[in-house]
């Protein structure tokens, strides 16, 4: 028995570095967010940016959360970028408490994975949403349980009514089984808030955190603990007890009414910790967040912590995508301008500025950022990357980008400073309007302390913003019958391009390609 423990908790201590192999079901990890972060965070990284730079797959990268609640918090604290660096400072502190002690770390791990299985998941139910509400006619309940006990002691009193027992039970299992569905619905929570109590409780103590709010949410749900125990006997029946057993225990809590009686009251009773609940989901949250962050620094091939900077700038210093495989870090530095990035197709436009876009809200909600060094002033993300039909809407592509980039004007208006992430802007319309409108909103976006990176194949707009923009480009050679590329950031605009040239690679016909380069060449001088 003792090998078989030792066995399970190397596992846990091997295992919670590593990139986890498992199934992410984000409607449950995004709960915590959507049910109650979203609504209350200044900041929020929208859905468009949070789909336009594969967010779900960068969080899966940076995930070395051991609990549910830990996975929960990340997720949210991902998604909400802080409108000052003062939680930096607390995050830090534990980070480098975990980093100095590694004992601790490992026993703050093994408490967290009382807490691995997914059913911890539901546990923002608990202070999220609104409890069921008992009916009107619930006061006949206590009533009926008072009556079951009076007939049963009737019946065995005087044997001829005997059959006053059965009467009232068929009347009960009725209301047991209404309730069924409603104790079903905390039969999962309830018992994981215990388990929440008991790390919450083993984590304050190895960290030895010493803070009167949660030492009184603690004590809160502690006496509140025990008047709970029906939900952990509910769920300890089904895995541990006899059929013939647990059908005799089923009939006296039907009889008696004892399910729906215990679990209205204990919601009562709940109702009013809601907050301490959220209190001790936090502190196990953050505490797990903090070891993910730094089991996530430690496994990177490059990481550092940014510098915060109150100026128009962004300096990254071999900047790297974290998804990439063998990725090719770059280099740059901008100060008071935007940047415009030109290049063919596939040469690595968009994945810069996903790039960093990644970086730019790592390095602000988790202090981290893939490259040697970072820094940037705090700013508010959005992107237009991944536009895409409403066809159910009735709304075409242009029309989709026309509100995004609407949004994204508005928004640049606002107090707060913001980088926006812009892939070939208006492509769903003709060239003469796309340049004309494009270098209208680039500049406007372009100004107080907003930033843009944007990537386009329009060749003039570079023409038109670079008083405005610093100009880069991605470039790559053809030779011997291949492409090349080699993903290093260029400056200057892109003077060579490489379209032509590649439709001859892939054996166009001979007349289209001399035709085209006819054209092309007449363009040029035009």
């Amino acid at each position: 028995m003792f090998k078989a423990a030792s066995k399970k908790r190397d596992e846990i201590l091997t295992k919670q570095p590593k990139l986890k192999q498992e199934h992410f079901g984000f409607k449950s990890i995004s709960q915590y967010w959507y049910l109650y972060v979203a609504d209350r965070t200044a900041l929020p990284v929208s859905d468009q940016t949070y789909t336009d730079l594969d967010m779900d797959e960068v969080f899966m990268f940076a995930d070395r959360t051991v609990s549910k609640p830990g996975q929960q918090y990340l997720y949210s604290s991902i998604r909400s970028i802080p409108e000052t660096t003062a939680g930096k400072e607390g995050q830090e502190k534990l980070i480098q408490q975990f980093a100095d002690d590694k004992s601790l770390k490992a026993e703050c791990i093994l408490a967290l994975a009382e807490l691995n299985k997914p059913e911890a998941h539901y546990l923002t139910s608990l202070f999220c949403k609104d409890y069921i509400k008992k009916p009107k006619w619930f006061w006949v309940v206590p009533l009926l349980a008072l009556l079951s006990c009076l007939t049963l002691i009737f019946g065995i009193l005087v044997p001829k009514f005997w059959f006053l027992p059965f009467l009232i039970l068929a009347i009960n299992f009725a209301i047991h089984y209404w309730n069924k569905q409603n104790l079903y619905e905390y039969g999962v929570s309830i018992p994981e808030l215990l388990k929440l109590l008991k790390v919450a409780k083993r984590l304050r103590d190895l960290t030895k955190k010493r803070n009167p709010e949660l030492d009184i949410a603690i004590k809160k749900l502690d006496s509140l603990s025990k008047s709970l125990f029906i939900f952990s006997l509910e769920k300890g029946l089904q895995s541990d007890m006899g059929q013939i057993a647990e059908f005799f225990i089923e009939l006296i809590r039907a009889y008696f009414l004892i399910e729906p009686i215990l679990l209205f009251r204990s919601l009562k009773k709940l109702e009013e910790q809601k907050e301490h609940i959220h209190q001790l989901f936090q502190f196990v949250g953050k505490t797990d967040t903090a070891i993910s962050i730094l089991s996530l620094r430690s496994e990177a091939e490059t990481s550092c912590q940014p510098e915060i900077i109150n100026q128009k700038s962004i300096s990254a210093k071999a900047v790297y995508h974290p998804l990439l495989v063998n990725p090719v870090p770059n280099s740059l530095k901008v100060d008071n301008k935007s940047v415009l990035l030109t290049g063919s197709n596939m040469s690595g436009k968009t994945t810069f500025i996903r790039t960093i876009g990644i970086n730019a809200i790592l390095g602000q909600t988790l202090n981290t950022c893939f490259a040697d060094n970072f820094s940037m002033p705090l700013l508010h993300v959005h992107s237009a990357i991944r536009i895409s039909d409403d066809l159910m809407n009735d709304k075409s592509y242009f029309f989709e980008e026309v509100l995004t980039i609407k949004e994204m004007v508005e928004t640049g208006n606002s107090s707060v400073n913001n980088l926006f992430l812009l892939d070939e802007l208006f492509k769903g319309t003709n060239t003469l309007e796309r340049i004309a409108a494009g270098k209208a909103i680039l500049s406007h976006l372009n100004t107080s302390g907003n930033l843009v990176f944007i990537a386009t194949h329009d060749l003039e707009l570079a023409d038109y913003l670079e008083d405005e923009y610093d100009l880069y480009h991605f470039s790559e050679t053809v030779e011997d019958q291949k492409i090349n590329f080699d993903y290093l950031l260029k400056p200057g605009n892109l003077v060579n391009t490489n379209a032509l040239k590649i439709l001859a690679l892939n054996d166009f016909p001979e007349g289209i390609l001399n035709e085209a380069n006819k054209l092309a060449e007449q363009m040029k001088r035009k």
